[in-house]
């Protein structure tokens, strides 16, 4: 484990423009020709960094000063190389303003833009990012429990600058459950479609997909439920498969909370064994068609997912809590090793971050620190958990597959929490390969968290 605390750090070039940024959506218009909207930099800088692990949190680049997330919304954070080298990522501010910034690996320029001014503030109404072949970037997102499912695409390829109008991915709905978690997906072997799944009726996970980019089929559930409401983490290779793996419902309303996968791929829907489920015309699927990784009612405590990718051999690799005690949190870490689901524990991940207080309506205990997989690297695991009085990052690195761990620091001595971090996909040299929240955070309405980056 590196102790150093050797830091150089030179923020330069500070850039502010005028922000000339969108009001909110408002009724969304049918998809159609694309207007041209521009949108101002809400902040730009050029940061150079040298940094060593084990340092406080506050100690490393600031990606956004105001900035979170849910972990359910994906992707957040992408690499895209063509004329430039760039991460892009989505996430939320504490006024409602759902944003996108990107760093650029080569002259380390940070920019962010607004692109739906004060939707909700809520971390559940960060978005997710989804980037064409010709390099546009599509961004996805709707309020916690929101009337649209909306989507944006940028005008120009790599570029965060100008917009075209928000269009709807599915129509307008006046349910109580409305829209919540946009996952996005494009399959190049399915003719570039487009997928974009949600939490919709009746709780159920719902998904939609288009062909053109202008119109999208009627939506679909994606799993049966009985009054319960599944959480779902999606994974997609870009080229003919989508990964998931999801629950029966949230932690707090199921003792049994469980873990299951399923994928979709040639048509059809898949156990990891490759066995067929069934068709689009099959859905929704079962929970007790579909694999399942971790059985709650047998272990004795209820689990909810953080994160899901693949290995090299596209075998799904998922990582997710368990809760004994509502103040006694576990990692695990559950791999397909071709034959079977490996699963083994972690460590211990201490109790729920979110400070409480007065104002805690909508206090969560089992919002744990975070566990995030690196999806170039599923053998790497990044996690937050309490050490020394505050909420630290963790790198874990297993050898076999995840029957034994090695660990080190990449925060320590911070104060304030670091939590949910996430590797952007395609993490490349030169630019971001962790970025988390770091900051007070006293439930999913009300939080001032800065997003952090190594």
């Amino acid at each position: 484990m590196t102790s150093s605390r050797a830091v150089a750090l030179l923020l330069a070039a500070v850039l502010s423009g005028a922000l000339g940024l969108l009001g909110a959506c408002g009724p969304v218009p049918e998809p159609g020709g694309e207007v041209v909207e521009e949108v101002a930099h809400a902040s730009d800088s050029r940061v150079e960094l040298v940094i060593e692990d084990g340092l406080p949190g506050e100690s490393y680049a600031v990606l956004a000063s105001d900035g979170a997330w849910c972990w359910f919304g994906d992707p957040r954070a992408v690499f895209y190389e063509g004329e430039h080298r760039r991460t892009f990522v989505g996430f939320v501010t504490s006024t409602g303003d759902v944003t996108l910034a990107h760093y650029d690996h080569d002259s380390k320029e940070v920019a962010s833009v607004v692109v739906a001014e004060h939707l909700q503030e809520d971390d559940h109404a960060s978005p997710a990012v989804l980037i064409r072949p010709d390099g546009r970037l599509i961004v996805f997102y709707s309020g916690h429990r929101g009337r649209w499912m909306i989507y944006r695409t940028s005008t120009n390829p790599e570029d965060i600058a100008a917009w075209g109008k928000p269009h709807a991915a599915s129509g307008h709905t006046s349910e109580v459950w409305g829209y919540t978690y946009p996952n996005a997906a494009l399959l190049e072997g399915e003719k570039g479609k487009r997928y974009v799944f949600w939490r919709g009726t009746d709780f159920l996970p719902m998904f939609s997909v288009t062909e053109t980019g202008l119109s999208w089929s009627e939506p679909v559930a994606l799993i049966r439920g009985d009054g319960e409401r599944p959480y779902v983490k999606v994974a997609s290779d870009g080229a003919a498969t989508i990964h998931f793996a999801f629950t029966n419902d949230h932690p707090g309303s199921e003792p049994a909370n469980s873990i299951y996968y399923a994928s979709y791929r040639d048509s059809t829907f898949r156990r990891a064994d490759g066995s067929i489920l069934g068709t689009m015309e099959d859905l929704p699927l079962a929970f007790e068609e579909v694999d399942l990784v971790y059985d709650a009612a047998d272990a004795g405590a209820r689990a909810w997912l953080w994160d899901l990718a693949f290995d090299s051999s596209g075998n799904p690799v998922i990582a997710y809590a368990t809760f004994p005690t509502e103040d006694d949190h576990r990692y695990r870490y559950a791999r397909w090793d071709g034959t079977a689901w490996v699963d083994t524990e972690l460590t211990p991940a201490g109790s729920w971050f979110p400070t409480g207080g007065e104002r805690a309506r909508y206090f969560e205990p089992y919002y744990s620190g975070g566990i995030a997989l690196d999806h170039s690297d599923p053998s790497v695991v990044y996690l937050s958990r309490p050490v020394g009085g505050a909420f630290e990052i963790e790198r874990w690195t297993t050898p076999d597959g995840g029957r034994s761990w090695s660990s080190e620091a990449v925060t320590s001595g911070s104060a304030s929490n670091n939590v949910r971090p996430l590797v952007p996909l395609g993490r490349a040299a030169g630019g971001p390969g962790l970025i988390w929240m770091n900051g007070p955070y006293t439930d999913y309405k009300h939080y001032s968290t800065s997003l952090r980056m190594k």
